[in-house]
């Protein structure tokens, strides 16, 4: 607005600043080109600046946009483009800087006329300085520019461009790269490849070994490409640069890549697996490992050397080895100038770790070298070391005893003769565990890798073995310890019972020993049992046996014996549901079969087949065994699972006399056994018949008591009534007529459990003897004591045989007064009592049998007092003993008769 009213665009302020100077640092290029349209001065200098130059320090100098449009404007105007700064720089160099890189400012001054090619002071071209664009460098390419120009510290502008190059920021050189010679060097020999490998553009060194840079220059320390990567840990680089010819190249000091990346230690932007990745690719070839430095040192003895034990994978790259095994050779027991290997180092140096990734490797060592060495067994570093030395030597000697391939004519060393005694215990005493051995064929227990060694041949010598277990015993092996073997049946798809065998099965060292080895000396297997082998575990690889059966199934008595004073179960079974004993018969085994049953073996036991010790015995042959088992009760006529017998399992191809003998002894048994079975019925028949006699008899008893005890509280309950009918009439006044009192009689004693008289062990059933105890009132008149005999006879008929003794009887015996007035039931035994008084004189009985009902005398006076008291006797206990005869039989009545008949005669 003031410009179109007349305002002098070119006046200056008071404090001297010039429009369009101050337009150009405060405002935007609108206010410039106002200015410019309004005919500004822009050859004018404010502060030794052209307009020019003072719009690359104004505030739009990183917008390429408004600087295109300030210089098309001040340009167009007639501005100066050749100016140069204080430095030599033209406006050129200023646009293509790593500061600005405004391309369409460079083409404008290009257009303007600056010179492609003009130089500052520094002997640099604008394209020495657009090498981080490549717009930029286009277009000075295009323009012109000189690619092989070389500045004053001899560099081109490619050259200038790697020695810069950021790798977080790396250019796209590739036009410039074709427009270059590769080989132009630096002041230090280097070429763009050198610079490019030391600061790690990977792009760039791709595109120079695209264009065919040779990677095998060296510069003035001898280092390829290569060996500068290495040396500034640009590993990232590394693996582009290891191609032939150049990998093995070596610098002054005569290491080689692989020797410095084998003794790199990380830095801050790195880490040991960026190293171990870098050595990766020299390890795929063994000329690679086996280049030696000048002290004749390999990468692996210089990373043993220099590296930590942090370092651990850079040393496991270096030793990794591929399929070829020739082609990838690790070089690990190549030794320096001093004869020295890496493991020396390693040992010598206290690096365990080393130690063992060089073992594992297959480093060699002579246990001789180390068993009196420089190690201290009391250190924890140095044990740590003996006892992987006594591992990988354990190891080693392990893998010789394995038969070579391809060679099969040459037989593999002795057992004794590649692990003697002395050495075993050497390599125990420095750490090797007896129960955690290094992977081998012998597996990783050593009592298991000593026992396997037995059935092999050449056998190993007796005083050896006891020696070699002595050893590893008292190191601490368990004699117990079990080990896994493949089921002896190839698995069947139609069977689950047999895929189940088909899995490792376990094995127990004794049952293993005895039946692998089956004449094993006897010292052996007692030294198992004095340190502990036990005989109560079962082997499923051999069906389940238990030591003692494996020992009988070898025929060893010596070792039987010695199982059954450790106290061995002689019934143990095996999977079949066999004992000892069933081997025994069935080889025959006379001996152990004796010692077996004589130390309580079962001799009825039957199998999962139901077979029994007789029939193996039976089918064996032998008439000793078959004796032996008959004697001890062995069941003849019991049958298996196909119903057959022991006499019917005797074999037809058995020897005649033996057969015979067998079969004889069999079917005696046979009839003996029907014999007592008959006999064991027929008791049986007479127990249960006893049995419910004797039920029969509790529940009667248990009957009359419940009618005894009504009894007396009927009684009780009378006197009660009767007493408290008394008290009333006492009561009554004086004016009533006084009630009779009735006496009542005395209460009779109360019957006791009456006792059998009987000869045979339990009470007779209706033959009993009673006493009766003296009534507790002392108002009872005194009464002779008596012996109360009754009789139960069974009922008989109304036949006339009968009918006339029972009256015989009955006139022979007193009458006894009963208590109830209820006539029993005719299928009721009659009791009859005689009571005779204790303290009258004993007479002989008449000459009749008391039974017969004749020959009685006339009772005298004492008699004649009995029925008196027998009617109180029988009050007491008649009713009861009638309900207890209900149930009686009258074959058992009948014997009870006879029987007191015989004890009458008797008297």
């Amino acid at each position: 607005m003031f410009l179109e009213k007349g305002s002098d665009p070119d006046r200056p302020t008071a404090r001297g600043d010039i429009p369009i100077f101050v337009a150009i640092e405060c405002a935007g290029p609108p206010v410039i080109q106002a200015l410019v349209k309004h005919n500004a001065d822009v050859s004018i200098r404010y502060k030794g600046l052209s307009v020019l130059q003072a719009a690359f320090e104004g505030p739009s100098a990183q917008d390429e946009k408004a600087m295109s449009a300030i210089f098309d404007a001040l340009l167009k105007k007639g501005a100066d483009a050749t100016v140069t700064c204080p430095d030599g720089k033209t406006l050129l160099h200023l646009a293509v800087t790593p500061e600005f890189g405004h391309t369409r400012v460079a083409y404008l001054l290009i257009s303007a006329g600056v010179k492609v090619n003009a130089q500052d002071f520094e002997g640099n071209t604008a394209l020495h300085l657009a090498g981080h664009s490549r717009p930029c460098v286009d277009l000075l390419l295009k323009s012109g520019a000189n690619p092989r120009h070389v500045n004053a510290n001899g560099l081109t502008p490619l050259l200038s461009a790697t020695t810069h190059g950021d790798k977080a920021r790396e250019p796209d050189l590739e036009t410039l790269i074709k427009a270059s010679d590769l080989r132009k060097i630096n002041s230090h020999a280097q070429t763009a490849l050198h610079l490019a490998a030391s600061n790690g553009l990977e792009r760039t060194i791709r595109l120079l070994l695209r264009a065919r840079a040779e990677t095998t220059l060296v510069d003035s320390s001898k280092n390829t490409p290569l060996l500068l990567a290495v040396k500034h840990q640009q590993w990232s680089v590394v693996s582009l640069l290891t191609i032939p010819p150049s990998v093995n190249s070596w610098d002054e000091d005569g290491m080689s890549a692989l020797h410095h990346i084998a003794r790199s230690i990380p830095n801050s932007s790195s880490t040991w697996a960026d190293i171990a990745a870098a050595a990766a690719p020299f390890c795929q070839r063994g000329v690679s490992r086996s280049m030696r430095d000048r002290s004749g040192a390999t990468p692996l003895i210089q990373a043993v050397k220099t590296l930590p034990e942090d370092g651990r994978i850079v040393l496991e790259a270096l030793l990794v080895q591929t399929a070829d095994r020739r082609a990838s050779w690790n070089c690990v027991s190549h030794e320096d100038h001093k004869k020295h290997d890496a493991l020396y180092y390693a040992i010598t140096m206290k690096k365990a770790v080393f130690v063992e990734v060089l073992l594992k490797s297959g480093a060699m060592f002579s246990l001789e070298d180390w068993i009196k060495g420089p190690l201290d067994s009391a250190a924890p570093t140095d044990r740590q070391i003996l006892k992987l030395l006594a591992q990988y030597e354990w190891a080693r000697r392990a893998g010789s005893l394995r038969r070579q391939h391809g060679v099969p004519d040459v037989e593999p060393p002795a057992f004794a003769s590649v692990f003697p005694v002395k050495d075993v215990r050497q390599l125990l005493s420095m750490g090797l565990e007896v129960n955690a051995l290094p992977r081998s064929p012998l597996g990783t227990l050593m009592f298991w890798a000593v026992l396997r060694q037995i059935p092999l041949t050449p056998a190993m010598p007796p005083t050896y073995l006891l020696d070699m277990m002595k050893v590893v015993l008292d190191a601490g092996a368990n004699p117990n310890i079990s080990t896994a073997k493949g089921s002896r049946r190839s698995p069947s798809p139609q069977s689950s019972e047999i895929s189940k065998e088909s899995l490792p099965l376990s094995l127990q060292p004794l049952t293993f020993l005895l039946e692998e080895h089956p004449s094993a000396d006897i010292n052996l297997v007692t030294l198992l049992l004095t340190k502990g082998a036990k005989l109560s575990t079962a082997s499923p690889y051999y069906n389940g046996r238990l030591p003692l059966h494996s020992a009988v199934r070898a025929n060893r008595i010596d070792v039987v014996e010695e199982f059954l004073l450790q106290r061995a179960d002689v019934n143990c079974e095996d999977k079949s549901g066999r004992t000892p004993l069933f081997i025994a018969a069935e080889q025959g085994s006379w001996k152990i079969a004796d010692a077996l049953l004589r130390r309580g073996a079962k001799v009825n036991i039957a199998d999962a087949e139901k077979t029994t010790p007789l029939h193996v015995a039976a089918i064996g042959g032998n008439k000793r065994i078959v004796a032996a088992l008959l004697r001890e009760g062995a069941k003849s006529n019991i049958q298996d699972s196909k119903n057959m017998t022991p006499l019917a399992c005797v074999l037809e191809g058995s020897e005649e006399k033996e057969k015979d003998r067998i079969l004889w002894m069999l079917k005696d048994a046979a009839e003996e056994e029907t014999r007592q079975a008959e006999l064991q019925r027929q008791q049986r028949e007479q127990n249960a018949s006893h049995e419910a006699r004797l039920k029969q008899r509790k529940a009667e008893e248990a009957d009359t008591q419940l009618r005894r005890q009504q009894e007396e509280e009927g009684k009780l309950q009378k006197q009660r009534n009767a007493d408290a009918h008394q008290q009333t009439s006492q009561e009554q006044p004086p004016t009533q007529k006084p009630t009779k009192r009735t006496k009542t009689p005395p209460s009779p004693p109360p019957a006791e459990k009456t006792h059998s008289m009987s000869r045979f062990k339990k009470p007779s059933l209706f033959f009993s003897r009673s006493k009766h105890s003296t009534p507790p009132s002392s108002t009872t008149p005194t009464q002779p004591s008596i012996i109360s005999i009754r009789i139960n006879t069974p009922p008989f008929s109304k036949s006339p045989s009968a009918e006339s003794m029972q009256k015989s009887t009955s006139t022979s015996l007193p009458k006894t007064t009963p208590l109830s007035t209820t006539n029993p039931p005719k299928s009721t035994p009659t009791t009859h009592t005689i009571t005779l008084g204790a303290n009258a004189p004993l007479k002989p009985l008449p000459t009749p049998r008391i039974d017969s009902g004749v020959g009685h005398k006339t009772p005298d006076v004492m008699e004649k007092a009995l029925p008196a008291l027998n009617r109180e006797n029988s009050t007491l206990d008649g009713g009861a003993s009638t309900a207890a005869m209900k149930k009686r039989e009258s074959g058992n009545e009948l014997k009870d008769w006879l029987v007191l008949s015989r004890m009458m005669d008797g008297l």
